[in-house]
């Protein structure tokens, strides 16, 4: 058991940092472009919340050779309010489940951890970094600029760069106005999160070890 627990945080670690894109975590400067047209901004871009929507998220992370270094899955059920992230990084594979007042990080089918969000000031990855509602979509439209019109997985999409400390692009279906793609690439590498909405159904981890019961620290 001792061996297997640092082996999972270790991999957390390394989820949080790709994930820290998404949430605009280093954000060290203002975009000043944009000034003087901001009113104009946000009376276009136009994108619907995923509050109350299920869906998956694909996330593919790569180093700035261009070398993937993580494969992962994201899901969100509206219905029980639970988040599962799966992450592929080298041979290792590892499941975190997240309800409102613990996380479970699992290494494999039989062999699930429980940690109670108080026992540790962060877990290395906010489920939360996928979701858009009102408030974030806000702050996007006093910084985003059009590049106009492409394809995406979705289908075709209205595509917006967003101020961040790292360049990233958002593409809004033109149809369903929700988030179809996310890209962010800084000098450490990229990340491109791509966005299906459909049914999901996710459950607690019934075997679950709770971690303050094994004399383990929390991380």
């Amino acid at each position: 058991m001792k061996k297997i627990i640092p082996i999972i945080i270790g991999a957390v670690i390394v989820v949080g940092g790709a994930t820290a894109i998404l949430s605009g975590k280093g954000d060290s400067s203002k975009n000043t472009s944009n000034s003087g047209s901001k009113s104009n901004l946000a009376s276009v871009f136009d994108a619907q919340p995923t509050a109350g929507a299920s869906f998956s998220a694909t996330m593919t992370t790569t180093d700035n050779k261009g070398v993937k270094t993580m494969d992962g899955l994201m899901e969100f059920d509206a219905k029980s309010g639970l988040s599962k992230f799966i992450g592929k990084i080298g041979d290792q594979t590892m499941t975190m489940i997240y309800s409102k007042d613990a996380y479970y990080v699992c290494q494999s089918e039989n062999e699930c951890f429980k940690y109670s969000t108080t026992q540790s000031s962060s877990s290395g990855f906010n489920p939360n970094n996928f979701q858009y509602d009102d408030s974030k979509l806000s702050g996007y439209k006093t910084t985003a600029k059009s590049v106009g019109t492409e394809s995406c997985p979705s289908g075709t999409c209205n595509v917006w760069t967003v101020d961040n400390a790292a360049n990233t692009k958002m593409y809004i279906d033109t149809k369903t106005k929700r988030v179809s793609q996310f890209t962010s690439s800084t000098d450490q590498g990229s990340t491109k999160v791509v966005y299906s909405y459909k049914d999901v159904s996710i459950a607690i981890p019934a075997n679950a070890k709770d971690i303050s019961n094994l004399g383990i620290p929390a991380q």
